[in-house]
């Protein structure tokens, strides 16, 4: 992803194969894949989900639809079963429909800012503010269930590392590993 294209390229040989001009300006988060799509998001222009099986330019005929509330500056996308979610770093997770996207189904607020991205484990999302406030979230098409909460004690701006168990995070002073022995 950069401006103005996201761009496919061949693990193989390096070639491109296909290309989309969708975004502009700097770009921070990283393009994210599900069930045959590609989404990419940043605050400036859309959310695009883009179908993977192209060559050559696809902007007019695989970018399967755009949106463009609750778009984030950092983190990236979440592809969650049948949910595309978006964090944005002034606190606002937006969840979209990850075949039609349309009207965002739900947003929901937190009390914090981010520059971690979300990360799905099973059906919980879990979301970890820059002031170590964390939150463990369901996501249905109807509303964010919050299922638990709990604080590192820390800033932390990492995203987690998920193990076998185990839970890995950076705060701003320590190393956390969360999990059985």
């Amino acid at each position: 992803c950069g401006d103005p294209c996201v761009i496919a390229y061949s693990p193989l040989d390096g070639k491109e194969i296909w290309r989309a001009k969708c975004l502009r300006q700097d770009v921070g988060p990283s393009p994210v894949y599900g069930d045959g799509v590609v989404y990419v998001a940043n605050e400036f222009p859309y959310l695009s989900a883009i179908r993977a099986d192209g060559q050559g330019d696809v902007t007019d005929t695989h970018v399967q639809w755009t949106a463009e509330f609750g778009l984030p500056d950092t983190s990236s996308p979440l592809v969650a079963d049948e949910f595309v979610l978006l964090l944005a770093s002034y606190g606002t997770l937006t969840c979209y429909d990850a075949s039609e996207g349309g009207d965002p189904l739900w947003e929901e607020d937190f009390d914090s800012s981010f520059s971690s991205s979300p990360s799905l484990v099973g059906n919980h999302v879990y979301l970890f503010g820059e002031d170590g406030k964390v939150w463990i979230v369901e996501p249905t098409r109807e509303q964010c269930n919050k299922v638990s909460t709990a604080d590192l004690g820390e800033n932390c701006v990492t995203s987690p590392a998920f193990q076998e168990g185990r839970i890995y995070i950076r705060g701003k002073e320590h190393l956390f590993c969360i999990g059985g022995s």
